[in-house]
């Protein structure tokens, strides 16, 4: 049996072809700590001897890929392990939006079974979820965003070291170069998140009342909370998910920057949840996703040593 290739060679690979590349650390998702821990994805080049370096330092580092300086997108499919169906998320896209909604490209099956399908970024915004449900819909992923991609070279459909592979067909390194341009539906799934968000601000709002103890978030805490609430409480219907989830991963984002402590804005977000009228399963689900799996940085002004939460 041959072995893998070490990442570098797929890491300088990816560079060449102009896809922007950063280490992530050998045993998560996490961007690596070589990188200082802040602002992580954004460090990502196509500088072969940046890259280069980065993985002399640490030979088994994952790849991330920045999406946004790649100028890609990515629809994240969560596997078995994390609860997730990729055949029922794209079974649910297809019948939603019709047998070409999802026409090929790069396809890269991850550790857990799950799947993500890269296209070429689109002009104009790109909805972070999509309004229809399915057992690991996660989330669609773009500027802003990474993946870890797989550390394989010259074509090679077998997996890496940790089972990362690229789906046989079109990938970066087979005769397609390029991913294929996103679907045209994006746009339309865009203006109607856009709309939606244009008259729920415009909808009189009561502001939520919760008893926040200084133990439990910063003033700045405190402020950010309200808003989340009131963002996810007076989300309009087939926005609620996609409103929790990006209030989720904002409050996760709080809690990295010491503004808010992770049982507090849990208790929040659940209760604004079920104020808009998603059942408990679902705030469940989003919140357990934030909490264990979501990407983020620190969010909010340093914090002073020695400061009280």
């Amino acid at each position: 049996m041959s072995s893998t290739p070490p990442p570098v060679h797929a890491a300088l690979f990816y560079a060449a072809e102009g896809l922007a590349v950063f280490p992530c650390a050998n045993d998560s998702k996490a961007p690596h700590p070589m990188l200082g821990g802040i602002g992580g994805l954004h460090h990502a080049t196509t500088e072969p001897a940046i890259v280069a370096g980065w993985w002399g330092r640490d030979p088994r580092a994952r790849i991330g890929l920045n999406l946004g300086k790649s100028g890609l997108i990515a629809f994240d499919f969560e596997g078995p392990e994390k609860g997730g169906d990729p055949i029922a998320c794209r079974r649910a896209i297809l019948e939603h939006y019709g047998p070409g909604a999802l026409p090929p490209t790069w396809e890269a099956a991850s550790p857990s079974g799950g799947i993500h399908i890269l296209y070429l970024a689109p002009h104009g915004e790109v909805p972070s979820t999509l309004p229809i449900t399915a057992p690991g819909l996660d989330r669609i992923r773009g500027d802003g965003g990474y993946v870890v991609v797989p550390s394989v070279v010259a074509g090679e459909v077998l997996p890496d070291a940790e089972g990362r592979s690229w789906a046989s067909g079109p990938s970066p390194f087979g005769a397609s170069v390029h991913a294929a341009p996103a679907p045209e539906w994006l746009a339309d799934v865009a203006a109607e998140v856009t709309a939606a968000r244009r008259a729920a601000k415009a909808t009189p709002r009561k502001r939520g009342r919760f008893s926040i103890e200084t133990t439990d978030a910063t003033a700045y805490g405190e402020k950010a909370l309200q808003g989340l609430w009131l963002e996810v409480a007076h989300a309009p219907e087939g926005q609620r998910h996609a409103e929790i989830t990006r209030a989720a991963v904002r409050a996760a984002a709080l809690e990295a920057g010491g503004h808010v402590s992770g049982e507090k804005w849990r208790e929040v977000l659940a209760h604004a949840g079920g104020v808009c009228g998603l059942s408990e399963d679902e705030v469940g689900a989003v919140l357990e996703w934030a909490t264990t799996t979501a990407q983020v940085e620190p969010a909010g002004p340093a914090r002073e040593k020695g400061a009280a939460a």
